[in-house]
């Protein structure tokens, strides 16, 4: 089976004892990817020219991860996936977004984001609100994990992006480019909890299986 190659975006973490950041990714996500058609290609925030890293690479798809806020401690990490988003856009390439991915595809496309509460480590409801996404699903609500304190409501939502699914409290968990092919989910498929059919839906969406 020849897999896809996916770049991955990482967080930065700073060493408690002296000055030392660096780039990581969880377990969860390398355990994940062994179980799809995934071949992760760790993209570094600290790269030079990170477009000719990715034509380089030869990259397939992009999966904007996790990992504290926006415009936080990680400005390094934002402009890195600024200019990911700039070759996506260009070269016509696949992104899906992941928590943190799903606020800054938002925050690059011209929307905002809010503080939300009842979202950090609780299990809640989500709604799917788009008749394609019910069908690729076969469902028209589920339960998912969620972990954030940022998030899109409806008046935050990009011009460009469309929702497809929003939990109770209105707060939008997945929507998808009116124009380029990027989708956007809130909750982590990668965390140990059970697999619901929108995110398989979601991935064979994004993989194009």
């Amino acid at each position: 089976m020849t897999k896809q190659k996916v770049a991955v975006t990482m967080r930065i973490v700073q060493n408690d004892s002296y000055f030392d950041p660096r780039d990581a990714i969880s377990h969860d996500w390398i355990e994940y990817f062994s179980s799809t058609d995934i071949c992760p290609i760790l993209v570094p925030n600290s790269i030079g020219d990170v477009a000719a890293f990715l034509e380089d690479t030869g990259i397939e798809k992009i999966l904007l991860t996790n990992g504290d806020d926006v415009g936080g401690k990680d400005n390094l990490r934002d402009q890195t996936e600024s200019k990911i988003m700039d070759y996506a856009i260009e070269k016509n390439i696949p992104v899906l977004g992941i928590c943190r991915g799903f606020q800054y595809i938002n925050v690059y496309c011209g929307g905002s984001l809010s503080q939300v509460s009842g979202h950090v480590a609780e299990d809640h409801s989500v709604n799917i609100i788009n008749d394609t996404w019910k069908e690729r699903a076969g469902e028209e609500s589920f339960v998912t994990n969620s972990f954030h304190n940022q998030g899109v409501m409806p008046d935050d939502l990009a011009d460009c992006l469309e929702p497809f699914a929003v939990s109770d409290d209105a707060s939008i968990e997945g929507y998808c480019h009116k124009e380029h092919f990027i989708t956007g989910i809130l909750w982590h498929p990668e965390r140990k909890s059970e697999t619901n059919a929108l995110d398989r839906a979601v991935l064979v969406h994004w993989m194009g299986q």
